[in-house]
């Protein structure tokens, strides 16, 4: 991708409607949410973003996460952002991630 293209890209919302790359969210789920009053409305502020966020049971965390894996294969999606809930992230972590991992560089060839 050139780079009006990235940033094209990374400006567009739902992050749903993004080509490449399709971004899968999972958010482990922990027995208790801590500091819910910190960590919960900058999920929420990710969310409004639209991406596409994975459901899945609570389990123990290795489990969830294989089957969070196990669950991108079988998708469309071409990544799998896991945020750990007892993390307070930045709103904007799915476009940072996105431009620093050079995800944004790549083409799916095939």
């Amino acid at each position: 991708m050139k780079q009006k293209e990235i940033e094209r890209t990374l400006q567009t919302l739902p992050i749903a409607a993004w080509k490449y790359p399709r971004v899968l969210l999972g958010i482990p789920k922990e027995r208790t949410l801590s500091h819910a009053d910190k960590v919960f409305a900058p999920f929420m502020q990710i969310a409004a973003q639209g991406v596409t966020i994975m459901e899945h049971p609570y389990g123990r965390i290795d489990i969830v996460r294989n089957h969070m894996a196990m669950t991108l294969l079988d998708s469309e999606y071409t990544h799998l952002l896991m945020l750990d809930s007892d993390h307070i992230h930045p709103p904007d972590i799915v476009q940072r991630l996105a431009l620093c991992s050079g995800m944004m560089s790549r083409s799916l060839a095939g």
